[in-house]
């Protein structure tokens, strides 16, 4: 498989040092080899899952194996790598190419189709995360109704916007390639979550009505080099808003951190070449009652190389009200208290999009639907969203 190369390379890499990071790099030769306790940190890394039990025939321990591997890795770390994941090499391989050329476009270009505080969709480079100003620019897009009808139609106009696209003079085959990755990742993301529900001694399809249809998108990264590295976060610490996030990393560079535990030490998570990196969302922590939570990471600023990424962000349907499921893991292990009031996906995306795309102060969080438990903003209620 090609892998994604940097818009501007250079020689050498290291994971440059940022305030507060459990993976630093060595302040003298121009901050170009990490440290040995660093390198520990990334090491240890996060569980790495095969997934063959989920499309090939395989027996009953075997498939109980890879579901309670599943469960074990969203419980302790929140974020885990598969791989043998069915989404096929060269269709990969095409998509990178088509980023790489997207982000290549002259300015005026990509600033043509630039997203509006009205539609979330398209070219952005003045992100925030946690009110702060990301060191990156994207491009986003998402599900549509109507795939035969134009993306601006009004079929297609939905809670988050519409589609926009670069012509088909600038990149010919960009629409196509998105498109066909998109519904692979859509499909990768209904089997993960087919296997956490049964994880959660649920039925296999129980999500499945929560995701009919899902309101999913799909987001390219690309973090320009930072000449001051120690000043800024290319992406500040978040969780993420929806259900499961589906990543594509850069193999080769390890900048995406994750706070493991909530403990604050942050641990690198090193891309398994031909892997994608999974993490629980907001939406599935509530669901689990806390059982699985949504992991806090951040990804790192770099001096010395330009990378990309592509997050997959599978989210239920706008109408989905998200609430905990009471679950029963066994004869003495029935969740009873819930501890979140429900949540209207629909809303609680809407309000995360306004906190992306300008300071408006705090950004809405699960927190404020919490049933017990302080937080600043405790009384936030469904209806006031």
């Amino acid at each position: 498989m090609r892998r994604w190369l940097p818009l501007h390379a250079t020689c050498c890499y290291c994971v440059t040092r940022a305030l507060g990071a459990a993976s630093t790099c060595d302040s003298s030769a121009s901050n170009q080899t990490c440290s040995a306790d660093a390198e520990a940190e990334v090491l240890k890394g996060v569980p790495v899952i095969d997934l063959t039990p989920l499309s090939g025939p395989v027996t009953t321990t075997e498939f109980q194996q890879l579901v309670e591997q599943v469960g074990s890795a969203c419980q302790q770390w929140g974020f885990f790598q598969v791989v043998n994941h069915g989404v096929p090499p060269d269709l990969i391989e095409e998509f990178q190419a088509q980023v790489k050329a997207f982000f290549e476009l002259p300015a005026d270009q990509k600033s043509a189709i630039k997203r509006t505080s009205s539609n979330a969709r398209g070219y952005y480079d003045d992100e925030f995360t946690k009110n702060t100003p990301d060191w990156k620019q994207g491009f986003d897009f998402g599900h549509i109704p109507d795939e035969t009808k134009p993306p601006d139609d009004p079929a297609n106009v939905v809670m988050d916007g519409h589609n926009q696209w670069p012509t088909a003079a600038q990149l010919p085959h960009f629409q196509r390639v998105m498109l066909r990755y998109y519904h692979a990742l859509a499909q990768l993301a209904a089997r993960i979550m087919a296997a956490i529900a049964l994880s959660l001694n649920l039925p296999r399809d129980h999500f499945a009505l929560d995701f009919t249809p899902h309101t999913s998108f799909l987001r390219l990264n690309h973090y320009p080099q930072c000449p001051r590295p120690r000043e800024h976060f290319a992406v500040n610490r978040h969780t993420d808003a929806g259900a499961l996030t589906v990543l594509l990393q850069q193999y080769g560079i390890t900048s995406l951190q994750v706070n493991h535990g909530g403990s604050g030490r942050w641990v690198g998570i090193e891309p398994v070449e031909g892997a994608f990196t999974i993490n629980v969302g907001d939406m599935l922590q509530v669901w689990s009652n806390d059982l699985y939570k949504a992991p806090e990471h951040r990804v790192l600023a770099n001096s010395q190389r330009d990378r990309m990424s592509a997050p997959f962000f599978y989210n239920p349907s706008y109408a989905a009200t998200v609430k905990p499921l009471g679950l029963c893991l066994g004869p003495q292990a029935c969740q009873v208290d819930p501890h979140y009031r429900p949540i209207n996906w629909g809303e609680y995306r809407r309000r995360r999009f306004e906190g992306d795309y300008a300071n408006v102060g705090e950004e809405v969080q699960i927190a404020h639907f919490r049933v017990s438990g302080d937080t600043s903003t405790a009384d936030v209620t469904a209806a006031e969203l």
